[in-house]
């Protein structure tokens, strides 16, 4: 069977490609509440699918970070939702990545857990370098008196 070569290479290195961070990676993505299972993310994420998820119109941001839809007019319930999930998550504040089988309340203690994690080894590195710092700045002031004399002397000569 014959490929197209790009098609080829897709398959081979599809690692390589770039992909847009949306909500379908999200782990805060719900369906009332609930987290949405990977088949209901495949369902979101094609806007001709025969059948939707149970609710699709329900589906939101569990931190609340997406856009108030209440009182706008869409051509349908679930037209503000495709919109939504479609959207560019790159600098999302809220994003985590997606980790099947947890809950989004789950991953919200994980990104809390990685953030103190994050803030625990800048406190470490920090302490390393204040460490080296603090070393080298005694080794140089132990001998600034012998300097000081030894200036002083030169000053002094006639």
């Amino acid at each position: 069977m014959y490929l197209p070569p790009f098609k080829a290479l897709k398959g081979r290195f599809a690692f390589l490609l770039r992909h847009k961070r949306t909500c379908l990676d999200c782990g805060f993505l719900t369906i009332q509440g609930t987290e949405v299972r990977p088949s209901e993310r495949d369902m979101l994420a094609d806007r001709e699918s025969a059948s939707m998820p149970g609710n699709a119109e329900q589906t939101d941001c569990f931190k609340g970070l997406w856009r108030d839809y209440s009182g706008v007019s869409f051509g349908s319930p679930l037209d503000g939702v495709f919109d939504e999930v479609k959207r560019s998550r790159k600098s999302c504040p809220g994003f985590f990545q997606h980790e099947y089988g947890f809950t989004p309340a789950q991953h919200l203690d994980r990104q809390e857990q990685r953030r103190r994690e994050q803030v625990n080894w800048k406190i470490a590195r920090l302490g390393f370098f204040a460490g080296v710092l603090g070393a080298f700045l005694g080794s140089f002031l132990r001998d600034l008196p012998h300097w000081i004399v030894s200036l002083w002397r030169w000053f002094k000569m006639p």
